[in-house]
């Protein structure tokens, strides 16, 4: 039984969605991301960073005009998603794979 890690944002979501084996993702809270794998503070503090980059964009008066400052922004928010990634599967079981989709923007890559 594989289990899957998806790592994606989106505005107002924890960017979090766990497949327990059974091919459902369901969207999860870091608390109870940390709890599940045994994760440490370090590590969910990397991926609640990288989050905030793509939950900071947001313009909640007017979300349909939010958009990245410009095309480096994004390039050190997808970066800093991977980096976090690579600092995930660190401390994860060999049977846990981590899905990294940034914000749905990129194709899918796997750690």
């Amino acid at each position: 039984m594989t289990r899957r890690i998806r790592l994606e944002s989106d505005w107002g979501l924890p960017p979090f969605y766990l497949d327990m084996g059974d091919g459902r993702l369901e969207g999860c809270s870091a608390d109870n991301l940390a709890r599940i794998f045994g994760l440490p503070e370090h590590v969910i503090s990397a991926l609640q960073e990288w989050d905030r980059l793509y939950q900071d964009i947001l313009d909640w008066d007017d979300p349909r005009n939010s958009a990245w400052a410009g095309p480096e922004d994004e390039r050190r928010y997808v970066d800093r998603g991977r980096a976090a990634a690579r600092l995930l599967r660190r401390h994860l079981p060999d049977d846990v794979r981590i899905e990294y989709a940034g914000a749905g923007t990129i194709p899918p890559e796997y750690y």
